[in-house]
């Protein structure tokens, strides 16, 4: 009976806070579902681009010769018979450069890889004499059609011979998917062609294309590693099992140069964007944890001060105070557990299905995996679990220190006192009594003030970090294997724009909550001020302009927060500086915020309008 009791008193206090607790779980849901969404953003682009590349069987080292005679069929031999070394595949590279550009043929078995294959994307392989297939266009790739020429001028003892293959086919090497291109070996110009081709077809073309055939040197040894396969090529395992291979190759000879996928322009590209992505992912969730326990803090502190009685008329009927503080714990518990489904479900799919076509612009970007990596948002989730739970912990221990009698009486109200600006009688005295009633307000409740403070200057600081990255992204690029490659910009530019959105949210979801817990406390005033003759656009300014001059308060300690995480942020991710960001990105990110208070006021306007006087006067605070 007493449990029955108890238990519909929960429902009560859920059913008469239900706006309130709904505010905080989106609140909640909103920061799990950013970080779980950016969270997996990094492992769900590597782990597509690793089942790409495993899809196509990667060569995990290619050994390459220094000298002109290429590498020695002793050599080659003596490689294939460790047990580190699971295949091998010897072929021919040759690089035609030009002032500007170069072209690069391949002599191999085009359509019988044993591994690292070529994905046939139009056409078909060589078959016949003088056939060849070409790389997929990019950057800095010309495009090509089936039937177009390519030619081959090649130095020979009786000068230099010109060779003229015909396109059959458009392919994908898997070593190459960035849109940015590659670059020659030796002077590191763009490669305007990539082609290859079989001996075969090379040999047929005429005498001289056979005796130069069958004196190509071999240039490039592909070797597959040993269980390099069952690990990720991002993994550090992977990277640990081919630096062995690598060791023990060097022993046999440390003549050619051992070149793995880290020196590959497209999987090292890859990897550094991935890693900055990680970065950024692991920096702005500290913000979105500590801004939300705050708010949470403020709602049930609050919601715990207007259930005084009820505590107290619990404590005197005998429950225990693990039960009372269980009725406040469950709400947090319940918006937590609703917020972490909602937001780990919406964060791990629609997030990256929404940011992860922007790649496109610089990579090849393959169909994503399926399987999402849930691993940063589910400890989020846990912070977030805990920095709730610890922060309703708090507030209600607070509550239960104090004995009953003085629960079952209404909280005597803040002393009044003069706040600062009362001892500028030159200022003051010439202040309209509305600014000066604002003022009191604001600085007498020094908690409320702090809340709002805080929480709109750490969604500003979110918002120019955003806008911070996307200036800096319109700039952003990095040095591969000794080149220059564009693009880092495109990846972080649509996080930078989900960083700003999220912001923007941010501070519409607590103003609002801080704002109608404001309105609802304040039942009394707004209805004496009614009664006094004001109207609804008098009494809403009465509640807003406070509200204003706390969120400008918080605008103005935010820029330089967000100034010191952008910082920090340019300092991790080794790129852009403070020199980079716009002024009108301060600007924008201030108009933002104070619209955003706006929305929030108009939302709120029918709230105040239908405060009925009789009731708000009758009632006991």
């Amino acid at each position: 009976m007493v449990m029955r009791a108890f238990g519909k008193t929960v429902l009560r206090t859920m059913k008469r806070n239900a706006t309130r607790l709904l505010a905080v779980t989106a609140i909640i849901t909103l920061g799990i579902c950013f970080v779980c969404g950016l969270g997996v953003l990094g492992p769900k682009i590597r782990s597509t681009f690793d089942a790409q590349l495993r899809a196509h069987d990667v060569v995990d080292v290619i050994v390459k010769a220094k000298s002109e005679s290429g590498l020695s069929d002793t050599l080659i031999d003596e490689l294939a018979t460790l047990d580190c070394v699971e295949n091998t595949q010897p072929l021919t590279m040759l690089e035609i450069e030009d002032e500007e550009t170069a072209e690069r043929f391949y002599f191999m078995p085009v359509a019988d890889m044993p591994f690292n294959r070529l994905q046939l994307l139009e056409g078909d392989f060589p078959t016949e004499a003088g056939q060849c297939v070409v790389e997929r266009a990019s950057d800095t790739v010309h495009s090509h059609s089936i039937g177009d020429v390519r030619t081959l001028s090649v130095d020979t003892p009786i000068g230099t011979q010109t060779f003229e293959f015909t396109v059959t086919g458009i392919v994908a090497n898997p070593l190459f998917f960035t849109r940015n291109g590659d670059s020659s070996l030796q002077n590191k110009k763009p490669l305007s062609s990539i082609a290859y081709t079989t001996l075969e077809s090379f040999r047929d073309i005429s005498p001289i294309a056979a005796m130069l055939a069958n004196n190509l040197p071999v240039t490039d040894l592909y070797v597959r590693v040993t269980d390099a396969q069952k690990q990720s090529v991002f993994s550090d395992g992977y990277a640990a099992t081919v630096s062995k291979a690598v060791e023990r190759m060097q022993a046999v000879s440390d003549e050619p140069a051992y070149l793995t996928l880290e020196e590959n322009k497209s999987t090292a590209f890859l990897d550094a964007i991935t890693e900055k992505i990680d970065v950024i992912t692991m920096l702005f969730p500290i913000f979105f944890i500590l801004v939300t326990a705050l708010v949470v803090l403020t709602t049930m502190t609050r919601l715990v001060e207007e259930e005084r009685a009820a505590i107290g008329c619990c404590r005197t009927l005998g429950y225990s105070e693990a039960r009372i503080a269980f009725k406040y714990l469950l709400y947090a518990l319940l918006c937590c557990c609703v917020s972490i489904i909602v937001g780990n479900a919406i964060g791990a799919y629609l997030l990256p299905s929404v940011i992860c076509p922007a790649f496109n612009i610089v990579f090849f970007l393959p169909p994503l995996t399926g399987a999402p990596n849930l691993s940063l948002g589910l400890i989020s989730s846990a912070a977030m679990l805990v920095a709730v739970l610890s922060v309703t912990g708090y507030a209600v221990h607070h509550s239960l220190n104090e004995k009953p009698a003085m629960l079952l009486k209404p909280k005597a109200p803040k002393p009044g006192k003069k706040i600062f600006l009362e001892h500028i009688p030159l200022l003051w005295k010439h202040m309209a009594f509305k600014y000066k009633s604002m003022f009191r307000n604001v600085f007498r409740y020094v908690g409320r003030l702090l809340m709002v403070v805080v929480s709109v200057a750490g969604s500003t600081a979110l918002m120019l970090a955003g806008f911070g990255l996307h200036n800096v992204a319109n700039i952003g690029s990095m040095v591969i294997s000794g080149i220059v490659v564009e693009g880092i910009g495109d990846s972080i530019r649509p996080i930078a724009a989900v960083i700003i959105v999220f912001a923007a949210l941010l501070c519409i979801l607590v103003v609002y909550n801080l704002t109608n817990m404001d309105i609802s406390e304040r039942r009394r005033e707004v209805a004496t001020l009614k009664v006094l003759g004001y109207n609804d656009l008098e009494v809403c300014g009465y509640v807003y302009r406070e509200t204003l001059l706390m969120a400008f308060f918080g605008i103005l300690l935010g820029l330089p927060l967000g100034a010191g995480i952008l910082r920090f942020v340019f300092y991790l991710l080794d790129f852009g500086s403070m020199l980079d960001v716009q002024w009108y990105s301060y600007l924008l990110s201030a108009a933002i915020e104070l619209i955003a208070i706006v929305c929030v006021d108009l939302l709120l306007y029918p709230k105040i309008r239908k405060e009925d006087m009789n009731t708000s006067l009758k009632a006991v605070e």
